[in-house]
């Protein structure tokens, strides 16, 4: 052998990496330890949250969809709600000239007669329309609703319109009661042709000769205050401009 061959220095080998996580974790200082923790519970609160943030932006999504219905709701009874008191209007009107003319219509103007007969032969119909609001109750939606201003007056103008029902219905009540009254007292073969086949005045003629439907007549200007109306209308409006401004 060769002594002036320099001598070949031992190959060192370098150490073999921790495997495993708790081996990793082992070799960790302290401070690292604790940036990881965080690390991973910042990225469970983010997550938490990102889901609350979906979970409330659906369900104010949902609100949102639910209250226009109920706009439309609340446009669709302002509609029936004036229709009805037009109606009302014409009744107390020819209500007033019947009993100023202490019931004696030949001294109406036939015309006039023809224009409001509807006061003696018919009801009047309304029926409110209150699915929506419904939806919104049933759905627990309603308990979403941040503007609990909002959520009284909507509880309040729907309380109104029932108000409004229940007036009508006491109106209608009474006209059927009272033909009630002229059906069980019956009326002549000969009537009961005129009805059909008869002049505007047998009809008069043969609905006022009954004391219940005079009754009846007698009440139809003062059954309600007027105000009721309008006033209901003008709650609907004001709901129906807060829903544009918040929720459209």
């Amino acid at each position: 052998m060769d002594e002036n061959k320099e001598k070949e220095e031992p190959v060192t080998l370098p150490e073999a990496e921790p495997s495993g996580i708790k081996e990793k974790i082992s070799r960790w200082k302290m401070g690292d330890y604790i940036r990881q923790l965080s690390i991973v519970i910042l990225g469970i609160v983010v997550t938490f949250w990102g889901s609350d943030l979906i979970s409330d932006y659906s369900k104010q999504k949902e609100v949102r969809s639910v209250i226009r219905l109920v706009k439309t709701e609340l446009k669709e009874n302002q509609d029936k709600i004036r229709n009805v008191r037009e109606k009302w209007i014409d009744d107390s009107t020819i209500s007033r000239l019947l009993m100023e003319n202490d019931f004696r219509y030949q001294n109406i103007p036939r015309d006039t007669l023809f224009k409001y007969m509807r006061v003696i032969t018919s009801t009047r119909g309304f029926a409110p329309a209150v699915d929506a609001l419904d939806v919104l109750k049933s759905s627990g939606l309603l308990q979403n609703v941040s503007d609990k201003k909002f959520v009284f007056k909507l509880s309040e103008v729907y309380r109104d319109i029932r108000n409004v029902e229940s007036s009508v219905k006491f109106l209608n009540d009474s006209y059927l009661k009272a033909l009630d009254t002229m059906n069980e007292k019956g009326l002549s073969p000969e009537d009961e042709d005129n009805l059909v086949n008869g002049d505007l005045l047998d009809t008069y003629r043969i609905f006022l000769s009954s004391y219940q439907m005079r009754s009846y007549i007698r009440v139809i200007p003062d059954f309600v205050d007027s105000d009721i109306f309008s006033e209901t209308d003008n709650a609907i409006e004001e709901v129906i401009q807060a829903i544009e401004k918040k929720y459209e």
